[in-house]
């Protein structure tokens, strides 16, 4: 629940995975019936560690965001979405965030100046400080036609710890890693094997190109539409997949109690049929809902929340939550 805004599956025939990293872009196509949301997030007002308190409102075109904007709270924007290819079966979305384009010696000098100009209490430096933005966040989106996400790559970046000044100045964002994930889908429509490359960069590489890189892959295993199991596996040498952990789903009735592995356990507890705790490893997060089943709060306990407002429509803001935390049974935004 950091810069990002964050960030369940059948016992049918398991389809079986090729193991080369050549064939990780191999994701197979048949008939299926989208599962639409009934309502889509026009408005996240939160709390994180990278923005303070922030407001983000949603648009959309159709069944797709159009655009966004982060407002702070003097209600100027400071951050919007990039939307680009947006098509019916791809797009590409990037997290702005609107920083200062001067060094602070600059911005010191801008104040004096000002001040000098206009005296004191007379002027606002905020407005007067240029910005440029710099991405936070960003993914590429590969759709089927039937609307089913195929191929999803994301980037996610960090500012600088010294941005330096005068010609040493450079505020960019620094790339930290990279996922790239291809899904495959059962005859429920559901997703029963993701997998993943996971690029870590280089923080020494100035030009951002170099990275280590590991192949993951979930499986998952279903009763009907209801997740028992999901096995996790890398593939060290790129050729042959070995399982590292495997994820247990306990549940009371329709309701999930449980789903616990050898690295990580999930507890639930619930206010009527929904989650009103999640316990992930020694966090907790609190969470409230509509009438309607749309999560309207979420809480980690650590001073990180957000509050949600939704209207109806189907939208693919869901893409901001991996898909492994959706099938661990986390409530997320839709």
């Amino acid at each position: 629940m950091r810069h990002t805004l964050y960030l369940s599956i059948l016992v049918l025939s398991l389809v079986t995975a090729c193991t080369k990293e050549a064939d990780m872009n191999i994701a197979k196509e048949s008939e299926h019936t989208v599962k639409k949301n009934l309502f889509r997030v026009t408005r996240i007002e939160g709390h994180n560690d990278h923005w303070g308190d922030y407001i983000w409102i949603i648009n959309y075109n159709k069944e797709q965001i159009e655009s966004a904007f982060h407002i702070d709270t003097e209600g100027d924007t400071i951050g919007n979405f990039g939307i680009s290819n947006n098509s019916d079966i791809n797009y590409e979305i990037e997290v702005n965030d609107w920083i200062p384009k001067i060094d602070s010696d600059s911005i010191s000098r801008l104040d004096q100046f000002l001040k000098n100009k206009y005296g004191a209490g007379n002027y606002s430096l905020k407005d007067s400080i240029p910005l440029v933005g710099r991405v936070l966040y960003s993914q590429k989106v590969d759709l089927y036609e039937d609307g089913r996400i195929k191929r999803q790559s994301v980037v996610h970046y960090t500012p600088r710890e010294d941005v330096g000044t005068g010609e040493d100045f450079d505020n960019s964002y620094l790339k930290t890693y990279r996922t790239i994930n291809t899904y495959e889908y059962n005859e429920n429509s559901n997703i029963c094997i993701n997998r993943i490359y996971h690029d870590v960069y280089d923080p020494e590489d100035i030009h951002q190109e170099t990275y280590e890189r590991t192949l993951h892959k979930y499986e998952t295993l279903y009763e009907g539409d209801r997740i028992t199991s999901i096995l996790y596996m890398t593939a060290p040498a790129g050729e042959n997949w070995i399982e590292q952990d495997r994820y247990s789903f306990t549940y009371s009735g329709n309701l999930l109690q449980s789903v616990k592995s050898n690295g990580r356990t999930l507890e639930f507890t619930y206010n009527g049929t929904v989650p009103a705790t999640v316990t992930d490893g020694e966090t907790q997060y609190t969470y409230k809902f509509d009438g309607n089943g749309n999560v309207t709060e979420i809480n980690d306990g650590q001073g990180n929340f957000m509050k949600i407002t939704y209207e109806s429509g189907h939208g693919n803001f869901s893409v901001f939550t991996p898909v492994i935390d959706q099938m661990l049974g986390k409530p997320f935004i839709k």
